[in-house]
């Protein structure tokens, strides 16, 4: 997964990259309505599907 830095990113891992801290330390505060609808998707499947990867993600953002 690019965004903790294990594989090279392709278009759409860079943009998540980009986004990650404005979602994870900021609450999606600069996000237009669609981008925070996107990233409350986004969070609630990684949250369910991949607790794993969002915990590596949470210590990853927040400890930058």
């Amino acid at each position: 997964m690019c965004v903790l830095e294990k594989s090279p990113c392709d278009q759409l891992g860079r943009q998540l990259k980009a986004a990650l801290p404005e979602v994870i330390l900021r609450n999606c505060r600069n996000c237009s309505p669609q981008q925070a609808q996107n990233a409350q998707k986004l969070t609630n499947f990684l949250q369910t599907r991949y607790p794993d990867v969002w915990a590596m993600l949470l210590k990853k953002y927040q400890n930058a």
